[in-house]
């Protein structure tokens, strides 16, 4: 299986949010065609075929998600320190661009 290029260099990494549809784009670099492939649970990763690369994902329904994460015992004060934070669906990923995701006290 060929291996997916995934920010192995600097980007600008743009996002967009539609609150009627709620969905939240986000995008690597400016915005471009991609193939969409769905990976399940809301999210589709924009994939450009001819370079190799992820240029995006769409997240579906993202408020829901967030709320149901934010207000989830298990995911709350994981450490039992107050303003500890979270704990990403990614953690344990390695790589390049692998998990970029926190939130400190």
């Amino acid at each position: 299986m060929e291996a997916l290029s995934i920010l192995e260099s600097k980007h600008n990494v743009d996002w967009d949010y539609d609150g009627e549809a709620d969905v939240l784009y986000i995008s690597v670099d400016s915005p471009k065609p991609a193939v969409g492939i769905d990976i399940g649970e809301g999210v589709v990763v924009r994939y450009d075929e001819v370079r190799g690369e992820v240029v995006g994902l769409s997240i579906v329904g993202i408020r829901e998600k967030m709320l149901r994460e934010l207000s989830s015992p298990l995911r709350r004060e994981p450490w039992g320190v107050r303003g500890a934070g979270w704990i990403p669906a990614c953690a344990g990923m390695t790589g390049a661009g692998a998990c970029a995701v926190s939130r400190g006290a």
